[in-house]
């Protein structure tokens, strides 16, 4: 599935763009250009969910409409990363509840 995830350019001082996720409130960075911060949102966006997965941590799905945003596409290595990573916790969630309705039975 491939996912791309907003973020929205603050312009704050003259030269600085501060950069923030709407879809993950803990990951944001900064440049002095536009394209300087879009170029580190995309690796500090790739190394938290790469955080999340390392930490069992839930991963967010991304918005699809937000006023005044650019998208970020994930390479093809993190969205097959993170293919598998929802594919391993659906089946893990699916053993859950199978032992939880056989347990309640």
């Amino acid at each position: 599935m491939e996912r791309r995830f907003p973020v929205v350019l603050d312009p704050q001082e003259p030269k600085v763009f501060f950069a923030r996720f709407p879809d993950l409130e803990e990951c944001f960075t900064e440049g002095e250009t536009e394209e300087e911060a879009l170029f580190n949102a995309a690796e500090v966006l790739t190394a938290m969910l790469e955080w999340r997965m390392d930490n069992g941590q839930p991963l967010p799905e991304p918005s699809r409409s937000v006023s005044g945003a650019h998208f970020i596409l994930l390479d093809a290595r993190m969205q097959a990363a993170m293919d598998e990573y929802e594919r391993m916790h659906a089946a893990v969630r699916d053993v859950q509840d199978g032992f939880a309705v056989s347990y309640s039975s």
